[in-house]
This record gives structure tokens, C-alpha cells and sequence, in this order.
């Protein structure tokens, strides 16, 4: 599974009380501003760059003019950098600043925060980092301050994001800790509200039995209440997603996230309205990473993507790949590219977002499987995502054949891939070949039993193997009602033959494949005597020879006691008639046509046809397939037979006439 974390310049602001709910007290936790996390050493050469940044957090119930406070290095370099005048930080809120390039020493370094009048109100403990990477100091939770170095660790960096928040339980255990956030704190009607977090560690319940400790979310505002249960991933981390529309009984205010997991809570706010709630909050740059798959072979090539909301003139991405064993195995240096996406004013503009991408090949030899690590920094932003690489498992068969839906709609794409197994050619002949509707198959009654081959979609080509023996083809349904139907792929060569099937139906969204392989019907369910009986049918899976041999449908008919029909002749005998009669059985032979229907007709005489009900028994291939269906025969003259109704057809559509006789 694909991990994405986003890490921004700024601070993010979750309104609301502070997310420390607890049943015991909170002496560990700072009661005044505090550095929460520092990196003196950032990737890069920091003489070049404003890279190296602080993270300040307020962790009380209260606003903190932190206007005219400075952040100081108190070793060699001793830089200070002050605060702008009226700047406010409010309860729970994160900021990051950065200031001159080698700003710190990455050597012995302590860091004070002094207030306005110069007293220190806060400083980290004496820190060495020369990893050049994106490793950082941070406190073990957001605020935790017992003025111990055993208060910070050296992990990966999450700027601008939290730490992680202590819960105190009543007998002192701090071994759980949760994070909650929403995606924006401001929505407007009709939006989706995303929340987020993280847990510490796994919990395991054993009473009344053992099992996994759910995530409990609450969402209540004005009129709206809502329970969420739900489980962290295996990367401790968990998500979900509320549609914010009146119809659902959202309405305009601020709503409440209460997160709980085990017997620690954590809380935060959102508001949702018309218009955006007028609430001051430093803009947010954000770096995001991603690939183009979640998954690769050894020998595939990985693109990996980064975009970013601000661009730093002159300022590369930096990045590293990392293997499930901690190995780096690729590093590399990435200059965005802008995108022109509007025109305001009579003047292009050029889009804020900046895009980079860069390319990586999964080494054959020797490969390393398992999660992958991609660790980027831009600036003072940093992102990091993973991508997996599994083993390249072959199936036991000589051509794998798949699409990439079971159904389709008119005018969609068809992606048909596969692989040839433990052999090489150039290419693979391609057959796809439209087989029609059946009535088993058809909701509305527009089965083709009776179809016209030549009107049938088909597509003769050959597709390319790549290094890898892969292949894959596409190619667009027309936008047709003719188009409708059942088709059968088959990509062959001398090496072997493998077939698939899918089907084009009005709704794919809403397909339930009911279909059979052997579908046999009549034209009537009640004959007269005298009359002509058609019988029809489709082959779905119609079967193929190299020997050119065409597989055939033996139909047989049998009374209502399961007695085979039978016919009697006179058979030649040298020239004379002989007088012994031969017996045969009452049977009908069909072919199918190149989609798979067929057609006999057989006239009910009087002399093999007495009133009564028959059974109509057909197989296939040799018995492969076999099915069954019945009718009944009638003498239109005996008047004591009584009554009998029937149907023009089993299985109508919207707007068809119903015929009763």
C-alpha cells in the first residue's frame, strides 16, 4: 500500500481546545511555549540554502503574543533571528520558521527561544546531527517537557505536524499515543471533510475475546451526530472521509472530532458554512510525492512524481530512495516545471503548483522486495511515500490472459494485458470477436439467438511483447446499441492459445454476470399438432479445433416419463426392401455459427407427436455442456382438453408488447 505524508512550511491550525484529554494530570506537559522539534542539519549543502528550521508549539489553553520573541543559536555562530511584532500563536498551533543559511552548527548546538524582554523561555538540550538528511530533534510528544534530554529523539522530521499527544491514563501509562487532524479547517457545503491521525502502537483487547482495538471517531455539530468505527493500516495510520451536504442533515457551524482509541481521547474542530469562516491562518506550502504504481517488478521502471504549492526561485528537489532494508540505492536533485493554467485580465497566468518527476529502474539482479521509501525535501518542505516491489510470481500456464473489467458500457476503453510465461516470441496473433446476447443474458430481452454473423464485431491484429514477455492492448467500444453483447478474446501462437470473455451492457456500473455457458430455447412453450417447432440456442464458450473440426449440438427429445422419441424405417437389403423395421432415436444435430448460436427446426407430425408434455434435452461437445428445457404438444380439435395459455416470450423489456395465446 502507497503511504503519503505531506509536510508543510507553515502552520497548520486545528481549532479547538488542546488535544490533551486525560484521566489523570498533565504535569508532563509544558505550560508555556516551547521548540517542539529542530533540524540543524537538513539534506543539502546548508551554506547554499535557507533550509536549516524550528518548530515552535504552544501547548496551552491560551493566545501567546510571540511578537518580538527571538530564536537563537548559542554556540559559535550565535544567530538570532526575531519574530515579527503582533505575531500570535494560538493553542495547539505549530509555527516553522526558517532564517539565514548556516544557522545552526551541526556540531554541539543548543537553541534558546527568548521571550520580547530577552528572558529564555525555552531551549533544546545540547544536539549534534551530521546524518544530512531528514532526521531532526523533536520532543517525544507535542509540548512534553520534564527539562531531560530523554525529552527529544532523533526521527524522521514531521515539520509543521504533530509529534505525536501523551494521554495519562489513571495508573501513569504514557506507552499510547494518538494524533487527529482534519484537511482544512474550513469547508464549504458540499464538500468532503477528510480526517486523519495517527496511533503509537497496536492495542489488543483479550476479554470477552481477543481481538484488535477499534478507532472510535464522534463528529457532532448543530443537529448532527455521527459514530465512526474504524482500524489503523499497517502503518499505524488511519483516515476517512464525510460528505458535507445539507441533505445528509450537515448544517452551517463549528463541528467536534472526538477520536478515541483505548482509553485515550484527542479532539479537534471544523467548521462548515456558505462562505469561508474569516479565521486568520498562515498559508500553508505543501510538498506531496507520489508514484505512478503502487506496485512494480524487478525490471519495471518506477516515475515518481512531487508537486508543490509554492515555488523557491532557483531551488531544487531533493531526494533519496531508500530499500526495505534502510539501503539508499538511488539520490538525485529535481528542478520543477510551471504549468500556464489561466487566463485572467486579458494575461496568462502561471499556475502556482510547481510539478517535478523523475525516473528509477528496479534492478533485476539481486532484488530487494518489499516497501520502498521515497524521502523528499524542498526548501523547508519535506514529503516522504512508498511504492512496493513484489516478486515476479508466473502463473502455471503458457499465456496469461486478463481485462481490466469483467464489463463495459459503449464507448469505453477495453484494456486487455497478459504475459507469456517462461517463453519469448516477437508477438501474439489477437482475435476479438463479438458473440452476441442471450435471453440468459439479456435484461431487455434483445437476445440474439437468431443474429446475423456478418453483423458481429470483429478485430484481427497482433500485439508486441515487451522485454519482460508482457503485453497489453487497447482498444474503444463503438458507441453503438449493435455493440451490445458477449465478446471473446484470444491471443495465440504455435507456442499455445489462451481465450477470455467480457461483455458490453448498458450499465456496467450495475452488472451482475448471470450468464450461462449453454443456453437452449423454444420458439413457443404450447404447439398444435402439425405445427413446426424451432429450437435456438447460443454456445457462449464455443469451442475451437486445430484439426479444423467444428463441435456439434446433439438435441434429443423425450416424453414425459424421460422415454426417448423414436423413428422406425425400412432399410435396403440387397436390392429388396427388408420387412424388419429399423428403430432410431428421434435426435437433431445443430453447428454452431463463428459466435456460437444455433438452429434446428423439427415438424410436430402426428405420427412421431402425440398430445402431451416433452422434454428437450441438448448437449454439447461431447457432453461438455449439456442443458434442458420442455414444451407441450396439443390437439387443437379436442374440445375436453381443455384450455392451455402461453407467452410470445419468457423475459420482455420496457415498452415490448406482451402476447398471450
Amino acid at each position: 500500500m502507497k503511504s503519503e505524508i505531506i509536510i508543510s512550511i507553515f502552520a497548520v491550525l486545528i481549532l479547538g481546545s488542546i488535544p490533551y484529554t486525560a484521566n489523570g494530570q498533565l504535569s508532563d506537559i509544558a505550560d508555556h511555549v516551547v521548540i517542539n522539534e529542530i533540524d540543524i542539519n537538513p539534506p543539502g549543502d546548508d551554506s547554499k540554502t535557507i533550509s536549516e528550521w524550528v518548530e515552535i508549539f504552544n501547548p496551552t489553553n491560551e493566545e501567546v503574543d510571540i511578537g518580538g520573541w527571538q530564536i537563537a543559536s548559542t554556540t559559535i555562530l550565535k544567530k538570532t533571528f526575531t519574530i515579527a511584532d503582533g505575531t500570535i500563536i494560538k493553542p495547539g498551533q505549530f509555527f516553522t520558521y526558517s532564517y539565514q543559511s548556516v544557522w545552526f552548527t551541526d556540531l554541539g548546538e543548543r537553541v534558546e527561544l527568548r521571550d520580547a524582554s530577552g528572558n529564555v523561555i525555552d531551549e533544546t538540550p545540547t544536539i549534534t546531527d551530521l546524518h544530512n538528511d531528514f532526521t531532526s530533534w523533536q520532543r517525544l510528544y507535542d509540548g512534553f517537557g520534564t527539562n531531560s534530554p530523554d525529552d527529544w529523539k532523533f526521527v524522521t522530521s514531521t515539520a509543521g505536524l504533530t509529534n505525536g499527544k501523551i494521554i495519562i491514563g489513571e495508573d501513569g501509562d504514557t506507552s499510547v499515543s494518538i494524533s487527529v487532524s482534519s484537511d482544512k479547517t474550513n469547508y464549504l457545503f458540499d464538500e468532503t471533510a477528510t480526517i486523519s491521525g495517527t496511533v503509537s502502537k497496536q492495542i489488543f483487547q483479550e476479554a470477552p475475546f481477543f481481538h484488535q482495538e477499534t478507532i472510535d471517531i464522534i463528529v457532532s455539530g448543530p443537529n448532527y451526530y455521527k459514530t465512526i468505527t474504524l482500524y489503523q493500516n499497517m502503518f499505524l495510520e488511519y483516515e476517512t472521509s464525510q460528505k458535507l451536504q445539507k441533505v445528509l442533515g450537515v448544517s452551517k457551524g463549528i463541528y467536534d472530532v472526538s477520536v478515541s482509541y483505548g482509553d485515550v481521547n484527542i479532539e479537534t474542530q471544523f467548521s462548515v458554512g456558505d462562505e469561508i469562516f474569516d479565521i486568520q491562518q498562515i498559508e500553508q506550502a505543501a510538498l506531496t510525492i507520489t508514484t505512478d504504481k503502487e506496485s512494480y517488478l524487478p525490471g519495471e521502471t518506477a516515475t515518481i512524481f512531487g508537486e508543490t504549492s509554492e515555488i523557491i526561485p532557483l531551488e531544487g528537489l531533493k531526494f533519496q530512495v531508500t530499500n526495505p532494508n534502510g539501503v539508499k540505492i538511488y539520490e538525485g536533485n529535481l528542478f520543477p516545471s510551471t504549468t500556464i493554467s489561466a487566463v485572467r485580465g486579458g494575461e496568462l497566468n502561471a499556475n502556482l503548483d510547481a510539478q517535478f518527476s523523475t525516473t528509477i529502474f528496479l534492478d533485476t539482479v539481486s532484488p530487494t522486495y518489499g516497501i520502498y521509501t521515497i524521502i523528499a525535501q524542498y526548501s523547508t518542505q519535506a514529503a516522504t511515500s512508498t511504492f512496493e516491489v513484489t516478486e515476479d510470481v508466473k502463473e502455471n500456464k503458457v499465456i496469461s490472459l486478463s481485462t481490466d473489467k469483467p464489463a463495459y458500457g459503449l464507448g469505453e476503453t477495453v484494456i486487455i494485458s497478459g504475459r507469456l510465461n517462461n517463453l519469448f516470441v516477437a508477438s501474439l496473433n489477437l482475435e476479438i470477436l463479438q458473440t452476441g446476447l442471450d435471453l440468459s443474458t439479456d435484461p431487455l430481452g434483445r437476445g440474439s439467438l437468431d443474429q446475423d454473423s456478418t453483423g458481429i464485431l470483429k478485430i484481427l491484429d497482433a500485439v508486441r511483447l515487451a522485454g519482460d514477455s508482457t503485453f497489453r492492448y487497447e482498444f474503444t467500444i463503438p458507441n453503438n446499441s449493435d455493440r451490445l453483447g458477449d465478446y471473446r478474446v484470444t491471443v495465440s501462437k504455435d507456442v499455445g492459445q489462451e481465450t477470455i470473455y467480457f461483455k458490453v451492457v448498458e450499465n456496467p456500473d450495475e452488472f451482475v454476470d448471470i450468464s450461462v455457458p449453454f443456453f437452449m430455447s423454444t420458439n413457443k412453450v404450447v404447439y398444435d399438432i402439425g405445427e413446426t417447432m424451432v429450437i435456438s440456442g447460443n454456445i457462449a464458450n464455443s469451442q475451437t479445433r486445430s484439426s479444423f473440426e467444428t463441435p456439434v449440438v446433439s438435441i434429443s427429445i423425450l416424453d414425459e416419463d424421460g422415454v426417448p422419441l423414436t423413428i422406425s424405417a425400412l432399410l435396403k437389403k440387397y436390392e429388396h426392401r427388408s420387412t424388419n423395421p429399423f428403430i432410431a432415436d428421434y435426435t437433431f444435430t445443430a453447428i454452431p455459427d463463428i459466435v456460437g448460436n444455433f438452429k434446428v427446426e423439427a415438424p410436430l407430425t402426428t405420427a412421431i407427436f402425440a398430445p402431451g408434455i416433452y422434454h428437450l434435452k441438448a448437449s454439447y461437445d461431447y457432453g461438455k455442456y449439456t442443458t434442458s428445457t420442455s414444451f407441450t404438444v396439443v390437439n387443437p380439435l379436442d374440445l375436453d382438453a381443455g384450455i392451455t395459455l402461453q407467452l410470445n416470450k419468457q423475459v420482455f423489456g420496457l415498452g415490448e408488447k406482451v402476447i398471450l395465446e
